[in-house]
């Protein structure tokens, strides 16, 4: 089977979350392949975590790694992440 990661950086983006899980969980997937959504978030302080969460409960492959102390200024951010092989 394939595994596939979507990473999502997310700060303050209340408005626009749900949107964008529903966008990705709607997509068409083949039968070989299996996804995880990863939102990183940045420190939001709007119900951006909050909205991610209520999708978590739904038993879907979501997973929350939260980042409040990333840097002021864009940057990428060492999370130590294992490639598959």
């Amino acid at each position: 089977m394939i595994q596939i990661d979507i990473i999502v950086p997310t700060l303050n983006e209340n408005k626009l979350i749900e949107t964008c899980i529903k966008s990705i969980l709607n997509f068409t997937i083949p039968d070989d392949v299996s996804t995880k959504l990863i939102f990183v978030d940045g420190g939001s302080k709007d119900g951006t975590i909050n909205k991610i969460k209520k999708f978590q409960q739904d038993g879907k492959n979501i997973f929350l790694i939260s980042n409040p102390n990333r840097p002021k200024v864009p940057a990428p951010t060492p999370l130590n992440l294992e490639p598959r092989p």
